[in-house]
């Protein structure tokens, strides 16, 4: 399994706290298993994060990328985004980067799960 945070870099560098030639770098690595390692199956972590990573562009843009994985990709797990980890940054008195984003609401996920399935990609919905 591999956590892409978005297929926009500046958006998944956001998301990610990392820099955008990192996050280059995971979409790389999935290509290198795809051409040298056939019997590896691979999926795609996503986090569902409400105007972010859910609009049209990011999913066309992963939908596209999940096929260029083939025959290797299985499927993209859907992560709706929650509010857990902020405890962690709370009790190590840092900022949270993320402040302010809202739970992604299931339905909405349902929503986005059916999309990408009608793209040709399949998707499971992480349990919520």
């Amino acid at each position: 399994m591999l956590c892409i945070k978005g297929m926009d870099l500046k958006l998944a560098s956001f998301i990610s706290g990392v820099s955008e030639e990192n996050n280059k770098r995971a979409r790389e690595l999935a290509k290198y298993i795809r051409d040298n390692y056939k019997n590896i199956k691979l999926s795609l972590r996503w986090v569902l994060m409400k105007d972010t990573t859910d609009t049209d562009k990011e999913l066309k843009a992963l939908a596209s990328f999940a096929k260029e994985l083939s025959p290797v990709f299985t499927h993209v797990e859907l992560l709706p985004y929650h509010v857990l980890g902020k405890e962690k940054y709370e009790m190590m008195n840092l900022e949270y980067p993320l402040e302010g984003m809202e739970p992604y609401d299931y339905q909405d996920a349902v929503e986005v799960k059916e999309k990408l399935e009608s793209m040709g990609v399949q998707a499971i919905l992480a349990d919520h």
